[in-house]
């Protein structure tokens, strides 16, 4: 814009497309009742979807400025960025199929684990920097920034069966956001240098494991 303001912005636009497959082999074995000879074997395949056909599309444009103040003795940087975030997924079934001792079944009785959806979310994030020079040794600086984080189709939308632990996802998860503050201080001498920053971080709901 000048020779002490820099513009900087810009639009992205991304997708991710997830298809998540496996197979779960199971072999049972009926003995006798003198635990030596076996009786019949049972073969058993699951086919599964760990994750279901799913879309993440992400739509973003930002923007940045950065200025030189008073003499360049004062620094500021402000930034914006806004989000429009799609998660569309299929209905996941789990299983899939089943087949025993080679006989396949493609409609497994209460298979139904999520139903499709089809959600958006808004985000916005933003940062505000400061840097002033009180000398040519002494620097004090402040950030300020919000941030956004929308779940990922793994979160979400995730069932996978190890046996004894079984992981649900949440369709139903609200973003992650997150204020951040930081006030610094720098010194700079010949035989040695100085910095130090108090800061605090609030964030509120973050995606985490619970039991269940």
């Amino acid at each position: 814009i000048s020779k002490t303001n820099f513009l900087i912005a810009g639009l992205d636009v991304w997708q991710r497309n997830l298809d998540s497959r496996r197979q779960r082999n199971i072999k049972v074995e009926t003995f006798d009742s003198t635990w030596t000879n076996v009786i019949t074997t049972t073969n058993r395949t699951f086919g599964e979807h760990p994750l279901p056909e799913a879309k993440y599309r992400s739509i973003g444009a930002f923007t940045q400025l950065e200025s030189k103040l008073f003499e360049d003795k004062l620094s500021l940087t402000i930034g914006a960025r806004y989000d429009q975030i799609n998660i569309r997924s299929n209905d996941v079934f789990n299983p899939v199929y089943i087949i025993t001792n080679v006989v396949r079944n493609d409609n497994p009785p209460d298979s139904l684990i999520y139903a499709a959806s089809d959600e958006n979310n808004t985000s916005w994030g933003g940062n505000i920097c400061l840097l002033y020079s009180v000398d040519d040794n002494i620097d004090i600086s402040f950030t300020a920034a919000h941030s956004f984080r929308s779940p990922s189709p793994e979160e979400r939308f995730q069932f996978i069966d190890q046996g004894n632990i079984v992981r649900f996802g949440n369709p139903e998860l609200e973003p992650e956001t997150g204020d951040f503050f930081d006030l610094g201080f720098r010194v700079y001498e010949d035989n040695f240098s100085f910095k130090g920053s108090v800061f605090i971080n609030l964030m509120k709901d973050l995606v985490t494991d619970i039991p269940g």
